[in-house]
């Protein structure tokens, strides 16, 4: 039971003992006919006896899944909290967060030998004016670059299923050559359509504004 199914319990719990405690009182009033009226709980004392409403912020493992079905719609069909993680429905494969490496149900308990996944949230709208890297920079990114070939391996169960790229030649068979502003790419087939609108876009752009 998660932390919100348990305030609205407690909720209905409460909700339940104030509609029980007005009957009483109503069915007081009607044998004892001294009382000019059965009492009642106006909304400011009901406010007070129930808890407010927590408002819902999502974990991360919560956003992340949430995004991935609103980016790959018609193939990432859901999201939801299954089996004590969150998990996104792969066509008909359930894929759990893990801590942020996307595996499926027969490898959850495997997290140790891959590292996470690299989803970022916090992009700016805008790209921030360029300034030059300090040398403390620039060692950091060295450091950095040198180190990926230590690292874990990433969890590739997700992706390969997304794309239906589980080896070299299924990879192929899924690309297509096109060209995009007059060149030749090589592009999965499923943005094909995306990328062309991009294009449209492009090539728009400087009828208003040539500069």
């Amino acid at each position: 039971m998660n932390i919100s199914h348990g305030i609205n319990l407690k909720r209905q719990v409460i909700a339940i003992g104030l509609i029980l405690a007005a009957g009483i009182a109503f069915a007081l009033g009607m044998v004892n006919p001294q009382f000019e009226s059965p009492p009642y709980f106006p909304q400011e004392v009901e406010a007070a006896i129930l808890p407010p409403e927590e408002e819902h912020v999502p974990c991360r493992a919560e956003r992340v899944t949430r995004a991935l079905v609103e980016a790959y719609p018609r193939r990432v069909l859901k999201a939801e909290y299954r089996n004590g993680d969150w998990a996104v429905l792969l066509r008909d494969t359930w894929f759990y967060y893990a801590e942020g490496r996307l595996l499926p149900e027969g490898l959850r308990d495997r997290v140790a030998y891959y590292r996470p996944i690299a989803f970022y949230d916090n992009y700016p709208r805008y790209l921030p004016p360029w300034t030059p890297p300090t040398e403390e920079q620039i060692a950091r990114f060295r450091q950095s670059v040198g180190a990926r070939g230590s690292q874990l391996p990433r969890a590739h169960y997700f992706f390969d299923t997304l794309y239906r790229a589980h080896s070299r030649e299924e990879s192929y068979r899924r690309v297509k050559t096109i060209r995009f502003l007059g060149n030749p790419v090589t592009v999965h087939h499923a943005i094909l359509e995306e990328l062309a609108l991009v294009e449209d876009r492009i090539l728009q752009l400087p009828e208003p504004n040539p500069a």
